[in-house]
């Protein structure tokens, strides 16, 4: 999922939602998602669901509520 403001200029991380908990391709890199820009999750069939929606809703939100209005 991407989220920005209407003229892009604020961007908020990558949301990926994948089957693998650790990515066979970021495994064989050394990459670990959660010290990458984008926020990786998983579930056995690589949907958004409702738990996941919940988590970046409530993600999200922290996220507004930190920053200042302009």
């Amino acid at each position: 999922m991407m989220t920005a403001n209407a003229d892009g200029s604020d961007k908020t991380k990558l949301w990926f939602v994948g089957k693998a908990k650790q990515p066979r391709a970021f495994r064989r890199a050394g990459i670990n998602p959660s010290s990458t820009s984008i926020k990786w999750e998983h579930n056995s069939i690589a949907w958004w669901n409702t738990k996941i929606m919940i988590d970046y809703l409530r993600w999200f939100d922290e996220l507004i509520g930190r920053t200042p209005n302009r």
